[in-house]
């Protein structure tokens, strides 16, 4: 495995193995590693927020008897909007790199972990396992980028006076040779509407949300 000390203070963000980084907040990510863990070395008291954000819990109620232990919210590691934050120093998280995880803003004061990654031999893997699960969020790769370019080109349209549903022009024929071009497809036709529909029904946040998570749901069992 490998590991280093975070210093969430803000600044610039180097990398390197066994050295300090300092950084405020990281944004959601998987590690390439099958296991990773997170240390807390400053004591509570030292910083304000901060802490490791799943977006698995992010619905789950913090509140609850069943999460907090009697129902004291003070007293329990997980946090509103799925923040993991251990009590004191000493305490960490282990998990899987693979889950969707981030670091919450430290919005006060000096807040260091030790991160440590933990390679896993493909022998004690479930076969196909890590593969399956790698092809999914591929696809919703795709899926979150389509909604980057339909945000884009709403905006484009908006600008000219344009409608509220984006106009997808086909462009096939730009992968076709020059000279002996086959489309059948003018340079101006438009994606059809019922087809455009269901792009987007398969694109939408909550959907890709919900996929994301049976895939990691599938891959921890």
């Amino acid at each position: 495995g490998k590991g280093g000390a975070d210093d969430d203070t803000g600044g610039d963000t180097s990398s390197g193995d066994g050295e300090r980084d300092t950084i405020d907040s990281l944004e959601l990510h998987r590690d390439g590693s099958l296991l990773s863990f997170t240390v807390l070395l400053s004591p509570p008291d030292d910083f304000e927020a901060g802490g490791t954000v799943f977006d698995a819990l992010r619905d789950v109620d913090a509140t609850s008897s069943a999460e907090c232990g009697g129902g004291d919210p003070s007293g329990s590691v997980l946090k509103p909007g799925g923040v993991i934050r251990p009590p004191r120093a000493g305490y960490g998280t282990l998990h899987s790199g693979k889950l969707l995880h981030g670091g919450e803003r430290v919005t006060r004061g000096q807040r260091i972990v030790l991160v440590g990654f933990v390679d896993v031999d493909e022998r004690n893997c479930r076969p196909g396992c890590l593969g399956e699960a790698t092809k999914e969020w591929g696809r919703n790769d795709v899926r979150e980028y389509f909604n980057r370019r339909r945000t884009s080109l709403l905006e484009r349209q908006k600008a000219v006076g344009g409608g509220n549903q984006p106009r997808w022009r086909i462009k096939n024929w730009r992968y076709l040779p020059k000279e002996s071009s086959r489309s059948s497809l003018g340079k101006d036709t438009l994606l059809p509407p019922a087809v455009l529909r269901g792009i987007e029904a398969r694109a939408s946040p909550e959907r890709i949300r919900k996929l994301r998570l049976r895939t990691e749901d599938r891959l921890l069992r």
